[in-house]
C-alpha cells in the first residue's frame, strides 16, 4: 500500500498546482450551467440505456435525451422567472420530495440502515419485489403527488404562475415537497406494514462472486 501511495503523491502535488486555475475557471458565471448540460445528458442516456439493454445503447439513450430535451423547450423556462419558480421549480421539487420520503422512509425506518448487498445484485432477490417493481413505493409517489397536481396545473396555466385568489389546492402547492415528503413518507411506512421484512445477512466479501444461487 504504501509504496502505491508514493506512486501516485507526485501526481496529486502536481494537480495541487494548477487547482487554482481549474477553480478560478470554474468560478465564472455559466460554469455550473455548462457542467450540468455536460453531465446530465450522459446519466440520461445510460438511464435509458438501462430500461432495455438489449434495444436500448448508450448513443440511442443519448439522443432520445437530445430529443426529449428540445421537445421541453427549455428557452420558455428561462423567458418568465416567476414561471419558472412556481411551475417548474416547485413542480419538479414535488417529485423530489415523495421520492425521498420513500427513500428514507425505506432505508432509515424500514430496514433500519440494513441492506443485503448481495441481493441488490439478484434479479430473484428480495429487492425483486414483483417483476422487479415494488407497487408499495409506486403507491406511496402517487398518493404523495395527486395533492399537488391540480395547484401545478392551475400554476401552468396561470400567466406568471402566480395564482391571484389561491384555493387550498394552490396552496398545498405552493409547499409542495414538504406535503409530498410527508405523505410519500407515512403512506410508504403503512403499506410496507403489510409486507415483513427479512433480516439482512452479513456483506459479502469482494472476492466471492454473485451469481445466481
Amino acid at each position: 500500500m504504501g509504496e502505491h501511495l508514493e506512486r501516485v503523491r507526485p501526481l496529486v502535488v502536481q494537480e495541487a498546482r494548477y487547482a487554482p486555475k481549474h477553480a478560478e475557471g470554474l468560478q465564472r458565471p455559466g460554469g455550473d450551467d455548462s457542467a450540468t448540460v455536460a453531465g446530465l445528458p450522459s446519466k440520461l442516456a445510460n438511464d435509458f440505456s438501462n430500461l432495455s439493454p438489449k434495444r436500448i445503447s448508450y448513443v440511442t439513450g443519448g439522443l432520445i435525451t437530445a430529443v426529449i430535451g428540445i421537445l421541453m423547450m427549455p428557452w420558455r423556462l428561462y423567458s418568465d422567472a416567476a414561471a419558472y419558480i412556481f411551475t417548474w421549480l416547485i413542480g419538479y421539487s414535488s417529485l423530489m420530495g415523495a421520492l425521498g420520503g420513500i427513500l428514507i422512509a425505506d432505508y432509515w425506518v424500514v430496514r433500519r440502515q440494513q441492506l443485503a448487498v448481495r441481493d441488490l445484485f439478484l434479479q430473484s432477490g428480495r429487492y425483486s419485489y414483483v417483476n422487479g417493481v415494488n407497487w408499495r413505493a409506486i403507491a406511496a409517489l402517487l398518493i404523495a403527488v395527486l395533492p399537488v397536481v391540480p395547484g401545478f396545473i392551475h400554476a401552468a396555466t396561470t400567466p406568471g404562475g402566480q395564482v391571484a385568489d389561491p384555493t387550498i389546492l394552490d396552496r398545498l402547492y405552493t409547499y409542495a415537497w414538504f406535503v409530498t415528503f410527508i405523505l410519500s413518507f407515512t403512506a410508504y411506512l403503512v403499506l410496507m406494514r403489510t409486507r415483513p421484512v427479512e433480516a439482512a445477512d452479513r456483506a459479502p466479501s469482494f472476492g466471492q462472486p454473485i451469481t445466481e444461487s
